[in-house]
């Protein structure tokens, strides 16, 4: 197993700034944060003996299964390079080698959504399931998922903008609302073609759950992460785009341009829930994108499963148990439904709003 000395260490933890702040932010101690690797992956410390073991064989799990649940999943969560010791202060600390799912990325915004009402194992110690019922009340019990941290980079004024845990234990339904606005760059016109990928893989996962009886995920996170930057190079002339193809169409396609008004009731005729099964992109690829595609022109539909400016990864799997004897995850399943429901509703709100402000900054 490969081992990192203390100045190498050091080195790892001044390039760390892009991969899960909020993370090393809220965990202070070096040997408890994320730390970047020269060679671009991520070193996560197994610090706790137990839920670090349960971790790396999780993951060693999915490298080698050859079921097909197994196999899918492994699209779902970041790649998995072995462990690695680093030695810090005279400790040897064993790492989880982890992909950076932030990779490319100019300006990360980076936000974990903690799935599940229930962040506990079956057989959790009273005093656990005690500590674990008082974590983020409110937003577990209304939505069944809860938001212990999250950055982002504000589109309008490029500054790094963070929000820990205390922030996310005091959010109810209309709080996390407000949240995923935030972090979406809502006040700017480019929150649409983010909501967007994300719902894409969103739509995946929750297919996957719906079937899958092998795992249980207690405690276990969403990370959603996107690029600000190339958004914000497009939001500033998304105006100029909109207005120029406005004047064209009104003169030679006069009968396909569509009012905000319409745009809205078309959009919400768009049957979004259903699981992922391939239904939405028909009716995304009709009429209803076709309106949305004039504000929205660099990021089509056709390629929005497979573009690099926004990505979920399934992470934190120290509390996941394994068994080929399990019922569906209701406990997940929940907690994923309504979060998908709610970027449903996003989704349709952010076409109104989107083609609303590129439409007001033309007439300006």
């Amino acid at each position: 197993m490969p081992r990192q000395n203390d100045s190498q260490v050091s080195s790892y933890k001044a390039s760390c700034a892009h991969i899960l702040a909020y993370k090393v932010i809220q965990k202070r101690e070096c040997i408890t944060c994320m730390l970047l690797h020269p060679d671009g992956y991520v070193l996560k410390p197994a610090e706790k003996k137990t839920q670090g073991e349960n971790e790396i064989r999780f993951y060693k799990h999915l490298i080698s299964a050859v079921d097909a649940v197994s196999q899918e999943l492994q699209e779902y969560v970041p790649k998995f390079y072995g462990t690695r010791i680093i030695t810090i202060n005279g400790r040897d600390i064993t790492c989880l080698a982890l992909e950076n799912v932030t990779e490319g990325m100019l300006e990360p915004c980076v936000m974990d959504v903690k799935i599940g009402k229930q962040t506990w194992e079956p057989n959790a110690s009273e005093e656990k399931k005690n500590t674990e019922k008082e974590k983020y009340v409110e937003s577990k019990r209304e939505c069944g998922f809860c938001i212990p941290g999250m950055q982002f980079y504000d589109i309008a004024s490029h500054k790094l903008i963070k929000y820990g845990k205390e922030y996310g234990k005091q959010l109810d339904r209309n709080g996390i609302k407000n949240a995923l606005k935030l972090f979406l760059n809502w006040s700017s016109s480019m929150s649409h073609p983010i909501i967007e990928q994300f719902l894409c893989k969103l739509w995946k996962i929750l297919k996957w759950f719906k079937s899958q009886r092998q795992f249980l995920f207690y405690s276990s996170s969403l990370l959603f992460v996107y690029d600000a930057h190339p958004l914000r190079s497009y939001s500033s002339s998304a105006s100029a785009v909109l207005g120029a193809e406005s004047h064209q169409e009104s003169s030679s396609q006069s009968s396909q341009v569509c009012t905000v008004d319409d745009l809205f009731v078309r959009i919400n005729a768009c049957p979004l829930s259903g699981g992922g099964d391939g239904t939405e992109w028909n009716v995304w690829k009709s009429d209803c994108w076709k309106c949305c595609d004039k504000s929205q022109k660099k990021f089509s539909r056709e390629s929005a499963c497979d573009s690099k400016l926004a990505d979920i990864k399934m992470i934190d799997f120290a509390h996941t148990l394994i068994s080929s004897e399990f019922s569906i995850d209701s406990n997940y399943l929940e907690g994923l439904e309504n979060l998908v429901t709610m970027f449903e509703v996003l989704l349709k709100e952010s076409s109104v709003n989107d083609l609303k402000k590129v439409s007001s900054s033309h007439l300006q």
